[in-house]
Formats: C-alpha cells, structure tokens, sequence
C-alpha cells in the first residue's frame, strides 16, 4: 500500500512538472511576421518593373527592358520594426535582401530602406539616399563593411534587424559576416533587389521567412550582469508568443484526472485488504 501510495504521489508531481514547463518552452517559439506563400504572392508583394515570377521554386525575375536592376517588395505598412529575415539564395549572381522598406517608388534605387547585397565577390550594406543609392558605411563602391563573398550555387542567409544595427549571418555560422549601423530608416517592410541582363536568370530566392527578433542576447557581445549575480536573469518572452496559452485547461484536466485515478486505486486496494 505505501508502495503505491508512493508511485501515486510520483506520477502526480511529474504532471504538475510538465504543466509548468511545457506552456513556458511553446512560449519560446518564433512569432512569424511573413511566411512565403506561391499560391498568395501575387496579392503581396508589389514592383515596378522587371518579369518578377512568384512560383513553388521562389521568387525570381527576367529582364523586361527598362532597366538591369529590379526589386520587389511587400510588409511595407505593417510597421516591422526588429526582425530576423531567413532565405536561400539559388543560383543568384548579383542582388540581396531589402529591409525597412518604407517608401517603394519607380527607379532602381527608390526602395526606401536599406539592403544587404553582394555581387558574387563581396558581400556589402547599402541603402536609398533620396532615390540614390549609398553604400554602408561610408559612401563609395567599397565601403569598409564589404566582406569576400564569392559566388555559391546555393547559400542560406539570415539576416538580424535589430535597432540601428544590421547583421547579416551566412550558412548558419554564428560569427556575422557582415555588420552595418544606420539610423536612417526605423521601420519597415522587406524586398528583394537583382541585377539582371536581358537573356540572364536571376536565380531563385527560395523558403523566404521573417520573424519577430526575440531577446537573446548577442553571440558576439556577452551579456553584462551586475556583480552580485551569480546568473543572467532569465528572458521573459513575449505575451504575443505563446500559442498554446490557451490550451492549458488540458494540462489542468490531465493532472485532475490523474490524480483522481490514484485515489480510486488506493481506496481500491483498501476496500480488497479490509
């Protein structure tokens, strides 16, 4: 009896346990802002010139005769402000990523916000100077933020927008390979900007995501704790990030029924003893 008395009172304090856990570690889950869709592209995202193709291989476009650079954007009034911004690059030569896009117009500069690019030899940050291109962060074609990027028929990006600070972070190694401050433009959507010749393929930006950036502290820069701390105080995630919140009634009733169960079984066994 006091064997399973015990085995009771076990299998009740490891559900209790979960209940605790369990919500916390959903909570921690990515909270995606935009996730590339084929089927619904073509009501997202937006351009002014350039055959821009939206299909199950990505995002990718041909030359139409105005121009040899060409971007296509969307998000631009959701008011993103930090955010992290993952994708593949196939078989891209020359182009990037824009972010904090703002105020899309017609002209080949005229994205609004900023851009991580590279041209098959270097990897660099630029951005729209009233309708005029300016590298990051000094104006002029090899700015001192350009980094040797040669060419890859496939490469993953992710790309971290946090404050006035751009990092840009190259198949999922966690040292950034390029990193840029700009305080220019605070918000906004994101693009895709390439440089393409009639006849050329641009390539293909594929498996697009971007999500709310989350409060981890930089790999590069350790966090400061106060002397009397023994431990970096734990992250409080975001209220908006928990989407199983709601199914915590099922937890409660799983550890009710549970434990109902333990007491049926040993007044069972005491009804079989007496």
């Amino acid at each position: 009896m006091k064997k399973l008395k015990k085995l009771c009172a076990l299998i009740l304090a490891v559900l209790m346990t979960a209940l605790m856990i369990l919500p916390a570690s959903a909570a921690e889950s990515e909270t995606i802002l935009y996730e590339y869709d084929a089927a619904a592209a073509e009501d997202v995202w937006g351009h002014y010139t350039g055959n821009w193709t939206y299909d199950e291989n990505g995002i990718s476009v041909t030359n139409d005769g105005n121009d040899v650079w060409f971007y296509t954007y969307m998000g631009v009034e959701e008011g993103w402000t930090d955010y992290v911004i993952e994708v593949d690059l196939i078989n891209v030569a020359e182009g990037g990523v824009i972010f904090r896009c703002t105020e899309p117009g017609a002209g080949i500069d005229a994205f609004g916000g900023y851009i991580i690019a590279y041209d098959s030899a270097y990897a660099y940050v630029g951005m729209d100077d009233n309708d005029a291109w300016k590298t990051l962060p000094e104006d002029g074609p090899q700015a001192p933020a350009a980094s040797a990027l040669g060419y890859a028929p496939a490469m993953h990006w992710k790309i971290v927008v946090e404050g006035n600070t751009f990092t840009l972070y190259v198949d999922n190694s966690p040292i950034p390979f390029v990193q840029v401050q700009d305080s220019t433009y605070t918000e906004g959507g994101i693009g895709l900007r390439c440089k393409v010749f009639e006849g050329d393929d641009s390539g293909y930006f594929a498996n697009l995501k971007v999500y709310e950036l989350t409060e981890e502290p930089d790999a590069t820069e350790p966090e400061e704790t106060e002397p009397e701390q023994t431990e970096p105080a734990p992250t409080k995630p975001d209220s908006d990030t928990k989407p199983n919140a709601g199914n915590d009634w099922i937890w409660i009733a799983a550890a009710v029924a549970v434990a109902a169960a333990a007491v049926a079984a040993v007044t069972v066994m005491k009804k079989k003893k007496n």
